[in-house]
């Protein structure tokens, strides 16, 4: 996918590899098109053994429900090898947090996780200040002795 157009925000396409069994996922994948992947996903031949392989290279982004399917396909067929090529940070997050004993292979490098450097230069905030704390740091007023106010 190197080179192509990337597909307009909140768009989901599926191509078929032209080179080997596998699929192109490209744009956003999330709920609404979970059943779109399924769909996808049951269509490739994955009877026997071999490797299904996935050029994520365009996929900006994918949410827990398209991740459980894949996971869910590794399931169904675990003679087959899922390869994930290039994929975004979001996958590779989801599956170290929820799924850290997934059958998937992961190749390429991931678009990066850190922010762009204009972000990265801005001073950080203090950090909070608790009620505890504020307390202590106040200053503190005499203490007025008994009967007398101030003013008259």
């Amino acid at each position: 996918m190197h080179g192509r157009r990337q597909p307009r925000p909140g768009t989901f396409i599926i191509r078929p590899l032209p080179d080997r069994t596998g699929l192109i996922l490209a744009g956003e994948a999330d709920l609404t098109t979970r059943d779109t992947l399924h769909a996808a996903l049951a269509a490739l031949p994955a009877d026997g053994s071999g490797e299904i392989h996935l050029d994520l290279t365009g996929l900006r982004f994918i949410d827990v429900a398209c991740t459980r399917e894949l996971i869910a396909f590794t399931s169904r067929h675990p003679a087959v090898r899922l390869i994930a090529h290039y994929s975004p940070a979001s996958l590779l997050r989801i599956t170290a947090l929820l799924y850290p004993d997934a059958r998937m292979e992961f190749t390429g490098t991931s678009r990066p996780l850190t922010p762009p450097p204009a972000a990265r230069t801005r001073p950080r905030p203090p950090p909070p200040v608790t009620a505890a704390a504020a307390c202590r740091t106040a200053p503190r007023r005499p203490a007025q002795p008994a009967g007398r106010h101030d003013g008259s």
